[in-house]
Formats: C-alpha cells, sequence, structure tokens
C-alpha cells in the first residue's frame, strides 16, 4: 500500500514531459541554450555577490527576498553566511525548475498542474 501524497508522477507523465521538453530542443535549440545561459547568470550572480560579500566581512549586507519557509525557520539560516547562500540558491533553483515547468509545450494543461503539484511536493 502506497501513500498517494508520497507518491511522484507516474512514468507516463514522465514520458510526455521528456519527449516535449526535447522535441522543443530540437525544433529550437537557441531556446533551450537561452535558457540554460539565463539559469548559469543568475547563479554565477548570485556566487560573486556571495563572494564579495565573504571577502568584506559584511555579512548582514546581503539582504535576502526570499519567501518564508518553515524549513528555514532556524536563525542561523539568515545570519551565517554559508546558510544565506545555500537557502537564496535553493530558491533560486526552484524557481528555474518552476519556469521550466511552465515553458514546456505540448502538456496538456492537467499534465502541467501535475508537474507543479510534484514539484511543490519536492521543494515547497
Amino acid at each position: 500500500m502506497t501513500d498517494a501524497a508520497l507518491s511522484g508522477p507516474g512514468y507516463d507523465l514522465a514520458l510526455n514531459t521528456t519527449a516535449a521538453y526535447w522535441q522543443k530542443a530540437i525544433q529550437n535549440p537557441s531556446r533551450l541554450i537561452e535558457h540554460q545561459i539565463a539559469c548559469w547568470g543568475k547563479t554565477l550572480t548570485h556566487f560573486i555577490e556571495a563572494q564579495n560579500v565573504m571577502m568584506h566581512k559584511d555579512f548582514d549586507a546581503a539582504q535576502t527576498s526570499v519567501p518564508l519557509d518553515k524549513r528555514f525557520s532556524n536563525p542561523l539560516w539568515n545570519s551565517h553566511p554559508y546558510f544565506k547562500f545555500t537557502k537564496q540558491q535553493y530558491f533560486h533553483n526552484a524557481e528555474v525548475v518552476q519556469s521550466s515547468i511552465e515553458s514546456i509545450d505540448g502538456l496538456e494543461t492537467t499534465e502541467k498542474n501535475d508537474l507543479s503539484t510534484f514539484r511543490n511536493k519536492l521543494s515547497i
């Protein structure tokens, strides 16, 4: 007996999503490259900002604008530079996954909703 709340999407959703993703990548490779560059650019910018904060030892300067999440309720998530960086990167990655789901064409609305629900189970 499996708990439906803990189950991931079925293999058919994974197959349809992967097929739609690669079909779009083949039809329009620049869109895939553009998405990757945007993701890496934001990650590198975040890393450079974290390095600058560490070099100047101005740990309180880097204010974050991330959603409230009970998993990050310990004060160290907001005061320790490493934990703050990790938390910000986590939310950035969750945003990238969500934008990827929204940009997949060729899926039914229910399939996109299933992917978003699965993503929410993993990240929020």
